[in-house]
């Protein structure tokens, strides 16, 4: 269902989106740790969507919550291999 609902945003949702982002980029005092981190390990874009994946389902129990609902698995709450090939990019 949310991999549905992703494929569904038009590219213009998506480049408002990347626009949104580089905005927010840009008025930060100092380079994103997430930034650095990439760089440093060479993360390929589906690593480093990973690494915010599972930090922020570590970091936020609603989203861990939506984890394990997007794989059937409510009593689950936490971000898996397989919802991260389901869900994000290559």
């Amino acid at each position: 269902m949310l991999k549905a609902r992703l494929t569904t945003v038009d590219a213009r949702v998506r480049a408002d989106a990347q626009a949104a982002l580089q905005a927010a980029r840009d008025a930060m005092p100092a380079r994103a740790p997430i930034d650095t981190l990439t760089d440093a390990f060479g993360l390929s874009p589906f690593e480093r969507s990973l690494v915010l994946l599972v930090a922020g389902a570590e970091m936020d129990a609603e989203l861990a919550d939506l984890c394990g609902h997007a794989v059937g698995q409510p009593q689950h709450p936490w971000a898996t291999f397989g919802l991260a090939l389901n869900l994000l990019p290559d």
